[in-house]
């Protein structure tokens, strides 16, 4: 497994050679470089490559130029906890987060996405903070990361926030399907912020096919915050009337005013032969519209919490979904002293809990922790209490 190291404090793109002890500054000397010369490093035949980077601050709006596959994938990782670059050698591997920022300086923000990567499949990018930049480099308006045309990607312990500016077509995170293609798209444990009340979370455009298709996107674990829609299946152009489904929402929390709803399918020719997207044990806090689909075949809903606004537009409503207040930990207990516990967990005696039955691949939350069968319903389990008991385990974004 070759491994290749990138640090902003300590790096160089002209001496550096790509080592723990030597690396290189930026992330784009790894894996963009431009159309010339390119990225430094070469893919093997075979066998994961990693692209590991060290906390600190990136400020880079990068493409993709190289060509993972099903034999030789890459993974582009932080390490925020500095045990890969210690395991590489570095003596002094640092801790905290790592920030990667489609901005020049905090005050100017570059006309392009965070990461784009266009045709590209095969990639894993974990454990980063990356907020996207300004909408104005159609077509890729300034998401944290772009997804045109991209298959088996996931995207896991992340933080990702969204474009700054008010536009209708901005999103966090886009991904864009060829018409009959399933995208495998997989976000996890990964927490969704939205620029303003314009921009959308995940947004997965999708044309018209002359058979239903499989998109193949599933978002378990996540935390969304405000924006317009939150999670968004859109019909993107195509023919033959026939519509892209197979999203599945698991597991996640969604918080703040979204504009419009925070689960949307899109109107498409006709009805559907089976759901567009499946929603399970999700909590909706204080939303607008919660699930919104244009027709009411589109989303089935089961095992959900809502509170507030109008939960369901369109859609049927789940036999055990409920409607009350979910009793959510917003103050992060950061007055007790001690770490502060994760907002949106629920509180003890929380109707969340022991929600519903387990699904195997919600074997733990948003932060790595084992959950229960039953489980509760969102992102986050019931954590120990602060000062006492076990500690939570925090995956990512972690404070040195």
């Amino acid at each position: 497994m070759p491994n290749y190291y990138v640090s902003a404090s300590r790096g160089s793109d002209s001496t550096g050679a790509g080592t723990a002890t030597n690396p290189w500054a930026t992330i784009g000397k790894a894996i963009d470089g431009g159309v010339s010369p390119g990225p430094a490093i070469t893919l093997p035949p075979s066998g994961t490559t990693r692209v590991i980077v060290e906390p600190g601050v990136y400020r880079e709006g990068l493409t993709l130029r190289l060509s993972p596959s099903t034999t030789a994938p890459l993974v582009i990782t932080g390490d925020p906890d500095g045990s890969l670059f210690a395991a590489g050698g570095a003596a002094d591997s640092k801790t905290g987060v790592v920030e990667w920022l489609a901005w020049t300086d905090d005050l100017t923000a570059m006309n392009a996405s965070a990461l784009v990567v266009s045709g590209k499949s095969n990639v894993t990018i974990e454990k980063f903070t990356i907020e996207g930049g300004s909408r104005n480099n159609s077509p890729y308006p300034g998401s944290a990361i772009d997804l045109p045309g991209a298959t088996n990607i996931t995207i896991r312990d992340c933080v990702l926030v969204g474009c700054h500016d008010a536009a209708l077509d901005a999103s966090v995170l886009r991904a864009t399907a060829t018409a009959g293609t399933t995208l495998n798209l997989l976000l996890e444990r990964s927490e969704v912020v939205c620029g303003g009340d314009t921009t959308n979370g995940l947004r997965v455009l999708a044309p018209e096919h002359s058979s239903d298709y499989d998109v193949g996107v599933a978002v378990l674990n996540c935390l969304f915050r405000n924006g317009r829609d939150q999670i968004r299946l859109e019909k993107s152009g195509g023919t033959g009337g026939k519509v892209a489904r197979g999203m599945r929402v698991a597991g996640c929390t969604f918080l703040g005013d979204s504009t419009s709803a925070s689960v949307r399918a899109d109107k498409w020719t006709g009805a559907a032969a089976s759901p567009l997207i499946v929603v399970r044990l999700c909590v909706f806090a204080h939303n607008r519209r919660s699930v919104s689909g244009e027709d009411a075949s589109y989303i089935d809903e089961d095992y959900n919490f809502f509170t507030g606004g109008a939960p369901r537009w369109n859609t049927n409503a789940g036999a055990n979904s409920k409607i009350g207040l979910p009793r959510l930990n917003f103050s992060a207990d950061r007055p007790a002293g001690g770490r502060p516990r994760p907002s949106a967990e629920p509180l003890a005696g929380s109707p969340l809990l022991a929600f519903g039955a387990r699904p195997a691949d919600l074997a733990v939350d948003m932060l790595g922790r084992p959950r229960p069968d039953p489980c509760a319903a969102g992102c986050l389990e019931r954590a120990a209490p602060v000062g006492g008991g076990t500690a939570p385990t925090y995956i990512f974004q972690t404070e040195g």
